[in-house]
């Protein structure tokens, strides 16, 4: 929350702000990016970043599906077909990605594969997009 004496009512920010002894803070990410599992942090934009890397695939998304215990980590992938690498292959390959920059308890538990991302002319994928992504790894919301 942020208040000043300008505004008619605190409000409620998106991000994650830690907040220092020394009266500063520190802009930890969008509350919306954060996963969390066991306790452990990190965000979908250094999980997407660390798929991306993997030389097996040619786009990929991670997935966040928030449940009771937690958030369940799950990708999406378009595989490069000039790789030619099975899709057994690809999963290992992205979880040896994964392993290299974050804590274990981040590795996909699901990993599914498409054609194409259908990405906006900004790279985003639309809302509607990403509903049919999360069937393709068994998530139904």
């Amino acid at each position: 929350m942020a208040s000043a004496s300008y505004l008619p009512a605190p409000v409620l920010l998106g991000d994650a702000i830690e907040l220092t002894s020394n009266g500063r803070f520190r802009l930890r990410g969008r509350l919306g990016d954060m996963v969390s599992i066991a306790g452990k942090r990190t965000n979908l934009a250094a999980l997407n970043a660390i798929l991306l890397e993997t030389k097996e695939i040619r786009d990929g998304i991670v997935l966040r599906h928030a449940t009771d215990d937690g958030d369940v980590i799950a990708v999406v992938v378009v595989l490069d077909q000039e790789a030619g690498i099975t899709e057994a292959e690809a999963r290992t390959a992205i979880r040896r990605e994964f392993r290299k920059h974050v804590d274990p308890i981040f590795l996909p538990k699901r990993i599914g594969f498409t054609d194409m991302l259908a990405r906006s002319k900004t790279g985003k994928i639309t809302k509607s997009e990403l509903k049919s992504l999360m069937r393709i790894v068994g998530i139904n919301e």
